[in-house]
């Protein structure tokens, strides 16, 4: 019989603001922004935090890719999905500039972090849907880069992508789809944990 393959479909990072920050294109990376409210705006009054996380606050301090992959480890899951907590309220960032450089800072940290640390991490990017183009233009980006970041597989042919492995531009068929090609597995049960980053 075969092992049951376990997937963690919904992986949220809490992310060091300080750290996202550091990869802000100039001349946003100049100004300082260090805070959670310096890069993003509020996303409603019941997903506010003060202070610290639970695992910080029981002393495990801040879990970062070792902690994750250990956590994986020694649960049995396969690979995880992450997805952003600092950045759930991009769509209220009312600055079309600053969606742009907020979501390319973002998407580098966690390349940089996360995925190209193990091929068990899964990332879901974040677009700046207040500039369609933009947007567009950040998923040419990550195919370009080979990053694989959702939500979209980087020159699927048939599908997002021309002839010459080229994303498709505005108008064309892009429809999201799950960044892990281990979910669309049928001998595959998907483990939505939530908040799984305080191991």
């Amino acid at each position: 019989m075969q092992a049951i393959r376990i997937i963690d479909g919904d992986g949220h990072l809490n992310e060091p603001p300080e750290e996202v920050a550091r990869f802000l294109p100039p001349p946003y990376r100049d100004k300082g922004f260090r805070t959670r409210e310096q890069l993003v705006p509020p996303l409603d009054h019941l997903h506010f935090r003060i202070g610290e996380t639970p695992a910080m606050r029981s002393g495990r301090g801040r879990v970062g890719p070792e902690e994750w992959l250990a956590f994986l480890d020694d649960v049995g899951i396969e690979c995880t999905v992450l997805y952003t907590t600092l950045g759930l309220s991009v769509g209220n960032i009312n600055s079309r500039d600053w969606a742009i450089a907020f979501t390319a800072a973002y998407n580098d940290w966690l390349h940089a972090t996360y995925v190209t640390r193990s091929p068990r991490f899964q990332g879901m990017a974040l677009l700046p849907m207040q500039e369609p183009e933009a947007a567009v233009d950040e998923l040419v980006h990550l195919g370009q880069e080979g990053i694989g970041l959702g939500p979209l597989a980087p020159g699927e042919e048939g599908r997002h992508a021309d002839e010459e492995g080229q994303m498709k531009r505005p108008g064309a068929d892009l429809v999201p789809r799950p960044a892990c090609d281990l979910l669309n597995d049928a001998e595959t049960h998907l483990l939505g944990a939530g908040y799984v980053d305080e191991p």
